[in-house]
């Protein structure tokens, strides 16, 4: 990376982490501490911050911009792998959602040191994949005051959310040809059964409600 790319991405991620700073003393006095899905009110909302304004936006400047795509790649990268390492650090999940962090992690930092020709393609998958959370996250913290239009958001939201992220994971095991066979497969059965409970655990909550969960 140029200079000039350096300094851009690093401008960016610090403008980036300001705000989420500053969102997070907004969400923990607008929303409170209570634990919903598993995570506080507070972090329901932060999250919508990355996962529905800076993630896409990164996404669809990397397309749009002329010789941008490297630069608004670095910055996803540490964007989401800072949203990780926060959550890791700041809150305190269960068992569950812990691996399930751990997981994301992970493959976070695989998915950013092999296979540079496919990162796009994974890209894209945690963009989609993460708006799917953000429906998520509205559901449990509006699906009260608006149930029918959070229902149809997180049904259809969350549904299609994993269908393009199953698909983008496949064209990044497709893509990545830098690495061995067994390498490019190896994250399909893993991403494929968190997509899988992901589903299920939708499908639990809009049949049978919140009491499916426990927080």
């Amino acid at each position: 990376m140029q200079g000039a790319d350096f300094t851009s991405v690093a401008t960016l991620t610090a403008l980036y982490l300001a705000a989420f700073a500053a969102a997070q003393r907004y969400a923990v006095h607008k929303m409170g501490t209570k634990l919903d899905g598993g995570s506080p009110r507070w972090r329901n909302f932060l999250g919508l911050l990355p996962q529905v304004c800076v993630m896409p936006s990164l996404w669809v400047a990397s397309a749009l911009v002329p010789g941008s795509a490297s630069v608004f790649a670095a910055v996803f990268a540490n964007v989401f792998g800072s949203m990780l390492l926060f959550d890791l650090c700041a809150i305190k999940y269960n068992a569950m959602m812990l691996a399930h962090h751990w997981l994301c992690l992970a493959g976070h930092c695989f998915a950013m040191s092999v296979a540079p020709e496919a990162f796009g393609r994974y890209f894209g998958a945690v963009v989609a994949l993460e708006l799917g959370s953000a429906t998520s996250c509205s559901w449990w913290m509006w699906g009260g005051e608006w149930p029918r239009a959070l229902d149809a958001l997180y049904g259809g939201g969350m549904t299609l959310s994993n269908g393009l992220g199953a698909a983008l994971l496949l064209r990044w095991a497709h893509g990545a040809t830098s690495l061995p066979l067994l390498a490019r497969c190896a994250p399909v059965p893993i991403v494929a059964t968190l997509l899988f409970f992901r589903q299920k655990e939708m499908v639990a909550l809009l049949r049978y409600g919140r009491a499916v969960c426990s927080t």
